[in-house]
């Protein structure tokens, strides 16, 4: 037992914050070599303890439902729970707590996939640790199908309010990016307030927009913003693009949704954040696929003050973009940090008013390339903070299967902490982890080798969800 802990942990003396980075694959699935890419994850704000995670994981005996990670020590363990109607595993999957209810609330696309047209299902339960399957709230499909359902929720005023962006296919017109909503979710009956989605987008497109649309909640409960990519046109195996930011100032509620933010050139509902961008679609970023990424967050303190992160082709590089409003959406500034090479974004603003910013990026760092997931933190980054460095590895000299790491992975505050999820690949090897590392898995870090459950045969290397959380915060 001794030797066994030994191997599989891995702390350095830290002064700039307190982080704990533990690989979220448990002990009994240490044979596994998924790519288990497109992590999620979900704290109970009630009992932080409380964690809930996803990725693109099967369940190792088969069957009819997929599994989620469940933690009730803080992260520190985890276990699989197989209660997600779906074969075996999931398409995408985002995953969230109400803010004080304990509910957890899933949204999925259900496997198999039909005529490659998803079904989107949205799904609960009151205790996220029982075997018993997830309570179905609504499903919807349609003739073209719905993807990438991305999940934000809240409890306000005693109930819990939910939202999820996500690209319905089936709209006619184009307006694709859409907002499925529910005001009282925890405990009514199924459909439990889901009905028919709301399309955000109010201008043309060529067919569809991106599908990429995030939604985020203000603490006031009455205040929620989604940001989404409009496609207006396509050159080659690129896409032209606008960067769309909406609000709704009625918590959701009525029939004119997510129409107080007018763009002042066209007066029509969506501020167009940046117009005309070139967007690469299925292109290949250190063996990941590029399509697009977006992110948003707003400050529990102040309505108005909203952070988005995006994504465009610039000078030749994909390039992810952090920029920030201080009047609820209507201007924007400048970039605040402007980074080439680096995709999937994730946003949060703790009870401080401290902005976290994870993001992946590949990096040369002279012989080699390198994915490096990195996190920062400022209270308004008008000046570049230092990264911190949650992992890195070389980049594949193999065309690795897409998703490889994945479209996404999540960021998330409760309190003054920060809580996150991202996938990276798993060699045991501490320089690949410089804040330090769990594995709950067998492994071997003298060798730079994973173990079987046996912990004796080696197993061939892949893609982890890797769970961290930096406490507190150093900056004010």
């Amino acid at each position: 037992m001794k030797q066994t802990l030994l191997c599989c942990l891995f702390w350095p003396i830290l002064s700039f914050a307190d982080i704990k980075v533990v690989d979220v694959i448990p002990k009994s699935l240490s044979d596994e070599t998924n790519n288990d890419s497109e992590p999620n994850l979900a704290v109970n704000p009630t009992n932080p303890r409380q964690i809930a995670a996803s990725a693109f994981t099967p369940d190792p005996l088969g069957g009819d439902t997929a599994p989620i990670f469940v933690s009730i020590d803080g992260g520190k363990s985890w276990a699989l729970n197989s209660i997600l109607p779906s074969q075996m595993e999931t398409g995408d999957i985002t995953l969230r707590f109400g803010g004080s209810s304990n509910v957890l609330y899933a949204a999925i696309l259900r496997q198999p996939i039909k005529d490659q047209h998803p079904e989107m299902v949205i799904c609960r339960t009151s205790s996220f640790t029982d075997p018993k399957l997830m309570d179905e709230l609504i499903t919807r499909k349609g003739d073209l199908g719905v993807d990438q359902p991305y999940i934000a929720a809240s409890t306000i005023a005693g109930k819990d309010r939910v939202f999820i962006g996500d690209n319905d296919l089936n709209d006619a017109d184009g307006h694709t990016a859409s907002i499925d909503r529910s005001l009282d979710s925890a405990a009514v009956p199924a459909p439990a307030g889901f009905s028919n989605p709301f399309r955000i987008e109010t201008r043309s497109t060529i067919q569809q927009d991106g599908p990429q649309i995030r939604a985020a909640i203000a603490s006031d409960g009455k205040t929620v913003y989604s940001i989404f990519y409009r496609w207006i046109g396509s050159t080659g195996s690129s896409l032209n693009v606008d960067v769309v930011v909406v609000r709704d100032s009625n918590g959701g509620a009525g029939q004119a949704l997510f129409s107080d933010l007018k763009d002042p050139k066209d007066n029509l509902a969506g501020v167009r954040v940046a117009t005309n961008r070139r967007l690469p679609w299925d292109g290949r970023l250190g063996g990941e696929r590029l399509g697009g990424d977006v992110a948003i967050a707003v400050n529990p303190h102040d309505m108005n003050l909203v952070y988005i992160a995006w994504a465009d082709e610039t000078r030749g590089s994909y390039t992810l973009h952090l920029m920030r409003s201080k009047d609820g959406g209507a201007t924007w500034s400048a970039d605040l940090r402007t980074l080439k090479t680096a995709k999937n974004p994730g946003l949060a603003i703790n009870d401080q008013g401290v902005v976290g910013f994870l993001y992946q990026q590949v990096v040369d760092n002279g012989a080699e390339q390198d994915w490096v997931t990195s996190f920062e933190q400022s209270a308004n980054f008008d000046s570049s903070p230092k990264p911190i460095i949650l992992s890195k590895f070389p980049v594949p000299d193999w065309s690795p299967h897409v998703p490889f790491i994945g479209d996404y992975l999540h960021l998330m505050a409760v309190g003054n902490d920060f809580h996150g999820i991202f996938s990276a690949d798993n060699t045991p090897d501490k320089a690949n982890f410089p804040s330090g590392v769990v594995f709950q898995r067998n492994a071997d870090f003298g060798r730079k080798v994973l173990l079987g459950t046996d912990n004796s045969t080696i197993i061939d290397s892949s893609i982890d969800p890797y769970y961290f959380e930096i406490a507190g915060s150093p900056t004010h």
